[in-house]
């Protein structure tokens, strides 16, 4: 759980060196130890068939087939079932599943014109004050650029799960922020696809970026609950 947030956000975009944040693993990298040629059991030298029957295959999610969003500022890929909102401030919401479900899923994507380390300190600080279980997290790269992902558990909300993902654009940040039940902890690799996928096409121009100074609470952390419609389970 983390209990220093600016010294986790400074250490992303450079300070201090002696912390750094840990690499998400990607698939590639979990390896599974096998044992030795020595120790491994031999085979049985039976002539019955019947004892050499295939393994069941492993639990692991469908692979869904995905379109691709963009609109001129960004552009991302989601599973091609799931449903494209945009708000009229320009906010995309991809959502889920039906509302009140067990399956429901409400990912938002915002352009913010603040500097990510600034956004990043202040919104780790109102995870834990609200009471939320912040970790694991780590530095990715996305559209190039770093970012930072953190996962929440035990928020105080319907949907008690969440993934941020913060991506760094000099003075702006893009948040994809993604909220969903811990009984759909299935879809988290979903969700780590999609904010992967994520790619600024263009600079926001003036007035479609978030303004901060009206997203934003005094202590610089996004107001999530403001910018939702107050019926939304985040």
């Amino acid at each position: 759980m983390l209990t220093s947030s600016t010294v986790l956000a400074l250490a992303l975009f450079g300070l201090p060196s002696f912390v750094q944040p840990t690499q998400i693993a990607q698939t590639s990298d979990r390896l599974i130890d096998a044992p030795p040629v020595d120790d491994a059991p031999l085979a049985p030298s039976s002539s019955d068939s019947s004892s050499s029957e295939p393994a069941a295959p492993a639990d692991v999610p469908d692979v869904l087939p995905t379109a691709n969003y963009s609109d001129g500022r960004v552009s991302i890929d989601y599973p091609i079932s799931w449903l494209i909102s945009v708000e009229p401030d320009g906010t995309v919401q991809i959502l889920d599943g039906t509302k009140g479900s067990a399956d429901e899923v409400i990912t938002e994507i915002f352009v913010i014109d603040s500097p990510p380390g600034v956004l990043i300190n202040a919104n780790i600080d109102s995870f834990i004050e609200e009471g939320a279980a912040v970790g694991p997290y780590g530095q990715v790269t996305i559209d190039d650029q770093q970012a930072f992902t953190i996962w929440l558990a035990d928020r105080p909300r319907t949907l008690s799960r969440a993934i941020a993902t913060f991506i760094g654009y000099e003075d702006q940040t893009v948040l994809l922020f993604s909220s969903f039940r811990p009984e759909n902890e299935i879809v988290e690799d979903r969700l780590i696809d999609l904010h992967s996928s994520f790619q600024k096409v263009a600079d926001a121009a003036s007035g479609d970026s978030l303004d901060p100074d009206s997203s934003l609470d005094p202590d610089g952390s996004l107001d999530l609950d403001s910018l939702l419609d107050p019926d939304s389970s985040l």
